[in-house]
């Protein structure tokens, strides 16, 4: 990290240009759906507050996991932050 530490949370903000990646546009557009669906139902049971810490938690853990299991890898997108707290199937 190189003492970079605030890019574990950072780079939950971040996203690449719309003509790179792996899906451009559609990435961007799904994750958009995706909070907003999820936070359509969480945000009421939680709170403003606590749905934003949720979130900010969810953001540093994705960041923190992409950090253990690939450190040499550079990630950025709201994807980890999304994902991390979506519902679970058991």
């Amino acid at each position: 990290m190189d003492g970079e530490w605030y890019r574990l949370l950072t780079g939950a903000f971040l996203h690449l240009p719309p003509t790179e990646g792996t899906f451009g546009i559609a990435h961007i557009v799904m994750n958009m759906l995706a909070l907003w669906n999820l936070g359509r139902l969480v945000e009421p049971m939680l709170g403003r507050v606590h749905y934003l810490a949720l979130y900010l938690l969810s953001a540093l853990g994705g960041s923190v996991l992409v950090l253990v299991i690939a450190p040499e890898d550079a990630v950025v997108g709201a994807s980890g932050a999304i994902f991390e707290w979506g519902p679970r199937t058991t």
